[in-house]
């Protein structure tokens, strides 16, 4: 009630590596935001009765991005690609997780991660620094915190990147559908890693926007789809690149050859040198916009808090964009082409999907390498179902479990530094492992034991 009485926004969401709690409010509410926020993670009600209604909404939560084909589309994407990895699960668990899930248990994981050394707080806008800690500290001592003890904060994540124990494949979803969704994907790059500025170039150039060559192809040329793109997830140890399309069941194959093609052509010629500066426009364009968000700018600080301890403001990390030439992009485009491919459609497909999943998701390995024939898995389902200032935590990936908190995370801008005039964005991101506001699963249904 208190943010909708001045007009503000507040939220939660989990992504594959944190849990945040946030609000948006004008800068003379910020005392208040603060305050209800603060109580909302330091001194929770977690209430049985209440619990039980979260589990419910969770529940239909699940219901609606099940009834949604890209939504599965993805979900089964990252569990072919990134295997038995703890950032293979999906974020909001399944039904299954969901119900076995306790009171005790959630009670038990907030009493032991909600605490000082795991919270990360970052906010941007009209604000004071020194006004920002003050209310943070008075907000979260007012609500049972013990602040008097110096500690060391949590230690961040290994950003080293890990094996995965991938066994590419196909998997067909079948759905009465007008349209299938196709994707297909392979190991990507880590968030550190040294080639991730050519991975922004590369799949900006192959699917990042009208001019790239995947719309250009698909879209414009031979109007196979209306949506098509590339896209790129980096998270601590491990990532994931792909392609994704929308086109009749009909034509689902020929789309995946066509994608396919168009990053093997990349891997063989690589990109034009009018391509090339083209797309450093379009990026360095998109992170100015983002820039007038407050949102943005508080996401990235948090982001960078947590995984690295490094801020790369909008001015350096176009530096080292500009430094990414054509043998870059080639390289890289070689290792994506030559990598394991795994294939996923949903719709209304039949199992002869699987002549082109054959061939497509066997990898042509390097000399001395092998490939890996595909596994081909088909479901069928006939049935339809039918919150800037912010406290985040991350969540263990080893869980499988969330109870609360919105399904999507505003990851994509480049926030940078500085001040904002207008409504000022806080956000407070408890830390429950090392590195960036981790992980999959698990965030709490949170209330004010206040009556705001």
């Amino acid at each position: 009630m208190a943010f909708d009485a001045v007009g503000g926004e507040h939220n939660a969401l989990t992504a594959k590596e944190h849990t945040c709690y946030y609000a948006k409010v004008q800068d003379h509410d910020l005392p208040m935001a603060i305050e209800v926020l603060a109580d909302m993670v330091a001194d929770s009600v977690l209430d049985a009765k209440e619990f039980e209604v979260e589990r419910q909404v969770i529940l239909e939560e699940l219901a609606m991005a099940d009834d949604d084909p890209s939504d599965v589309a993805h979900e089964r994407i990252t569990e072919q690609v990134l295997g038995s990895h703890e950032l293979g699960r999906p974020i909001g668990g399944n039904p299954e997780t969901i119900r076995s899930a306790t009171l005790d248990s959630v009670v038990a994981h907030y009493r032991k991660y909600y605490v000082p050394s795991e919270l990360v707080v970052t906010a941007a806008g009209a604000l004071d620094h020194d006004e920002v800690v003050a209310l943070v500290v008075k907000g979260l001592e007012h609500s049972g915190w013990d602040l008097s003890t110096v500690a060391s904060p949590a230690s961040r994540r290994d950003t080293a990147e890990v094996s995965l124990q991938t066994h590419p494949g196909s998997l067909v979803v079948t759905r009465p559908l007008e349209q299938a969704v196709v994707a297909l994907a392979t190991p990507g790059l880590h968030a550190t890693h040294d080639q991730r500025f050519a991975m922004s170039v590369l799949s900006a150039t192959l699917g990042g926007g009208m001019s790239s060559r995947l719309f250009q192809e698909i879209r414009e040329r031979r109007g196979l789809a209306y949506s098509v793109y590339s896209f790129a997830s980096s998270y601590a140890d491990a990532g994931l690149f792909g392609m994704a399309a929308g086109t009749s069941p009909a034509n689902a194959g020929n789309v995946a050859d066509l994608m396919k093609q168009e990053l093997d052509l990349m891997a063989d010629k690589g990109i034009t040198e009018a391509e090339l500066e083209r797309t450093k426009g379009n990026i360095a364009g998109g992170s100015a916009l983002a820039l007038e968000s407050s949102d943005a700018r508080m996401i990235r600080l948090g982001r960078s808090e947590l995984s690295t301890g490094e801020f790369v403001d909008r001015d350096e990390a176009l530096a080292r964009l500009a430094m990414v030439g054509l043998a870059e992009v080639l390289d890289l485009a070689k290792q994506l082409a030559a990598a394991p491919l795994s294939g996923v459609v949903v719709g209304s497909v039949s199992p002869d999907v699987a002549r082109w999943c054959d061939h497509l998701t066997v990898s042509e390995r390097p000399p001395g390498g092998h490939s890996r024939r595909p596994l081909l898995k088909i479901y069928s389902k006939e049935r339809k179902n039918n919150v800037s200032i912010s406290l985040s935590r991350a969540s263990r990936r080893t869980s499988r479990r969330r109870i609360r908190s919105s399904r999507r995370s505003p990851e994509r801008a480049w926030p940078g530094a500085g001040s904002l005039s207008g409504p000022t964005a806080l956000r407070v991101s408890p830390l429950i492992s090392p590195t960036p506001l981790l992980c999959n699963a698990q965030s709490i249904p949170l209330r004010s034991s206040r009556s705001t």
